[in-house]
């Protein structure tokens, strides 16, 4: 099951389950004037898991050197229903596979360190806009996980934290 978390200083974390993947869910965008709840300085982040995953928008990029790594992984993640496109080539080369992402994506990034096996190095970007999750894929990229590992490796990651500088707040 995919669970949506959210959390706040002020409030206990809830946490609902929903089918993987399956009940619609739409979701407006975060606004820097809804704080709720958030302190002094602080920025809002969506900590809720996608309740489907066609809710996700992943770019894939490839810094293992692999010739169309990125088209084969991009392909990988449409058949198993989430949205993902090629992105290329990386600029460097990385050994480490990497999940790059936003306060607007915290939860989704969550899901997406999930269908590779918790097996990427998450980096968050306190100014990056929007809810796309890139997916920088290293050397050590291997596959990604089925339904049934993806569950599993959700229930070993735990509901989803606020990075440092920001706050999670109810969507």
């Amino acid at each position: 099951m995919l669970a949506a978390a959210t959390a706040c200083a002020d409030d206990p974390p809830t946490t609902s389950a929903s089918p993987a993947p399956s009940a619609p869910a739409a979701r407006p965008a975060p606004s820097p004037s809804a704080s709720g709840g958030c302190g002094p300085g602080q920025v809002p982040a969506d900590l809720r898991l996608p309740s489907r995953v066609e809710d996700l928008d992943l770019a894939i990029f490839d810094a293992a050197g692999r010739a169309g790594l990125d088209a084969r992984v991009a392909e990988d993640f449409r058949e198993r229903r989430v949205p993902a496109r090629a992105a290329g080539a990386a600029p460097t080369r990385s050994d480490t596979t990497v999940v790059r992402y936003g306060p607007e994506a915290v939860g989704a990034a969550q899901l997406v360190r999930a269908y590779l096996l918790d097996n990427a190095r998450p980096e968050f970007a306190i100014d990056r806009p929007g809810r796309t999750v890139d997916v920088v894929l290293g050397a050590d990229f291997q596959r990604l996980a089925g339904r049934t590992e993806v569950n599993q490796a959700l229930a070993m990651l735990g509901a989803p934290s606020a990075p440092p500088g920001t706050c999670g707040v109810p969507r």
